[in-house]
């Protein structure tokens, strides 16, 4: 049986079964609309798509870079789509991002490489993205990306001995780095700030140079006002 070293995708709806719940046609047109966006954006950086079940999509990609990055971009293209939604209809994506040795058969992939993908999904918060340590370390610098290491997380039921990640994987929630628009108004700000913080400066010492500089009062002797009022009585 053919074997590789793969990049794993996965990826499922959160709250899937309350969206079904409250209304199943809206919930399907809405999935139906989003999983031809998540497949486009999986061809555009040269992925394979490999099965869907229900809500969940799995695939995967020769590059750990192609994979975080259509993850990423997998996000930010249905945070977009959802705004044009009301809250109750919105829907949001968990995804996992593993690399791992897989076994090849036809079209599907199988192995522990494979079933850590969704177990790193699960781990992720809703509109997020978990990868596990090994991508990370894949990676790099190679993304213009931060992550926020969130530690440790238990795999359950992987064998220590085949996964090769000593039963846990680590935990990393990708999000995108500031962008041009909201850098500006930080340093903006810092401006305002900085301005306003100068002026201050700058009037308390005017003010203590004016103080400093002014003559000093003429101060008449006790005595001679005494003598001034003993001549008017």
């Amino acid at each position: 049986m053919e074997r590789r070293l793969t990049a794993i995708l996965c990826a499922d709806v959160f709250g899937y079964s309350r969206l079904m719940g409250e209304n199943e046609e809206a919930a399907l047109s809405t999935l139906s609309s989003y999983r031809k966006l998540i497949d486009s954006l999986i061809e555009q950086h040269h992925g394979r798509f490999v099965n869907s079940a229900g809500d969940s999509v799995l695939a995967e990609f020769a590059s750990v870079v192609n994979a975080v990055q259509c993850a990423v971009d997998i996000q930010t293209t249905l945070k977009a789509e959802n705004a044009n939604l009301p809250p109750e209809r919105r829907m949001e994506f968990r995804i996992g991002v593993n690399l791992g040795d897989v076994m090849v058969e036809r079209e599907q992939i199988y192995g522990d490489g494979v079933n850590v993908a969704p177990r790193l999904q699960s781990l992720a918060q809703q509109g997020g993205t978990c990868t596990s340590g090994i991508v990370r370390e894949h990676l790099g610098n190679r993304l213009a990306l931060g992550y926020n290491d969130l530690g440790q997380q238990s795999v359950k039921k992987i064998a220590e001995s085949r996964a090769g990640i000593s039963g846990c994987c680590q935990r990393l929630e990708w999000r995108q780095p500031a962008g041009r628009k909201e850098l500006l108004a930080e340093i903006r700000t810092a401006r305002r700030v900085l301005y306003s913080r100068l002026a201050i400066i700058a009037a308390t010492i005017v003010l203590v140079q004016h103080l400093s500089l002014r003559p000093p009062l003429h101060r008449v002797p006790t005595e001679n006002l005494i003598r001034h009022d003993a001549q008017a009585v």
